[in-house]
């Protein structure tokens, strides 16, 4: 029992690197995003969920390493759902004034998340179908899974730059002041902005293997099972950064930057499989998925659609201070949690 205190003790601190690292990185994936250019849908898609997404990446591959592969699959497939549900979460703790959608009418958010229910879909297929065939040991389903990643991206940069979709009935401008720690960061230098992001990644790295490490042992130590650990602590301790960058996002009004943050890093854990599948030297990791990874992903892909229909309508009425689809998404994510418990 006293060694179990000291693996859970490990698995705060790491939490809390995760956390601390990152919240700055998120603010220094902003930053970039800001001097580049690029379009807000893009740059939560790729740049900050790449950046955000760091500590799902090394959980993973240090779980497929050492061959714990219900709690690298589950990290992945449980971020999913939990970190759809964040912006529930967010949408009752700070929009308040009306329903979180209704302040995103962007259709790169409704391409974004169609790519995603493709590629949760695909998981579901190949775990029934199986392997197709291996080159030098990497599953066709894995390499599948980053190539649609890639072609998403360049078509969300390519629409945003086009624009042949323009929303009407907008709401009033909602952009806010910056907050102190994104003025801070504003006035880096290219360098200093560069060498920080260089650092805070590191960090969050060793961070991420520690929150691995510290799972794995959990599962061995306690009778809880590594599909359910993967699922729920795992991926809520990884998807901190996620969850710090929806906040902000949300505050200084960025809602767009808080979907598509959401949406790609969501993307990102499935093309994530390729590197996971490259890391597992045993065997296929498709053929690893169990009944808990396949729930996961339909669950993934019911809040995702919950989402895009509220996207699509754009009802501004809300229950209990936030919107209609919040309130369903964060009731179907209790529920299922419920339902993964019982089949883990």
């Amino acid at each position: 029992m006293e060694n179990t205190y000291f693996v859970v003790l490990y698995f705060m601190i790491g939490v809390a690197f995760i956390w601390i690292s990152g919240t700055k990185l998120s603010l220094l994936a902003n930053e970039i995003g800001d001097r580049s250019k690029i379009g807000k849908a893009f740059i939560g898609a790729f740049l900050l969920a790449l950046a955000t997404s760091l500590p799902e990446i090394v959980t993973t591959v240090t779980a497929s390493i050492i061959d714990n592969i219900p709690l690298a699959v589950n990290n992945l497939l449980g971020g999913i759902p939990l970190q759809t549900c964040m912006l529930a979460i967010v949408d009752l703790i700070i929009v308040r004034k009306g329903a979180l959608t209704y302040f995103s009418p962007t259709t790169a958010l409704i391409l974004n998340g169609l790519f995603l229910i493709v590629q949760i879909s695909l998981v579901i297929l190949a775990s029934s179908y199986g392997e197709l065939f291996s080159i030098y040991g990497v599953g066709a389903w894995p390499i599948l899974f980053i190539i649609i990643y890639f072609i998403m991206l360049y078509i969300l940069k390519e629409h945003e730059s086009k624009k042949k979709w323009v929303p009407v009935d907008l709401p009033k401008a909602t952009s806010k002041k910056k907050l102190p720690s994104q003025k801070k960061v504003a006035k880096y230098s290219n360098f200093k902005l560069g060498s920080y992001f260089l650092i805070a990644s590191i960090i969050v790295l060793i961070a991420g293997w520690d929150v691995a490490y510290s799972a794995d042992l959990l599962t061995k130590q306690t009778p809880i099972s590594g599909s359910f650990i993967g699922a729920t602590f795992v991926a809520l301790a990884t998807s901190l950064p996620e969850l710090t960058t929806t906040f902000g996002a949300i505050r200084v009004g960025s809602y767009t930057l808080a979907f598509a943050n959401i949406f790609g890093s969501n993307a990102l854990m499935v093309a994530v499989f390729f590197i996971a599948d490259i890391s597992y030297r045993q065997g296929s990791i498709i053929s690893q998925l169990d009944h808990s990874s396949l729930f996961l992903a339909g669950v993934g892909i019911i809040v995702t659609c919950v989402y895009l229909w509220g996207i699509l309508e754009r009802r501004n009425k809300t229950i209990f201070g936030m919107g209609i689809d919040s309130l369903i998404v964060l009731f179907v994510y209790i529920i299922s949690l419920i339902f993964l418990h019982q089949i883990s």
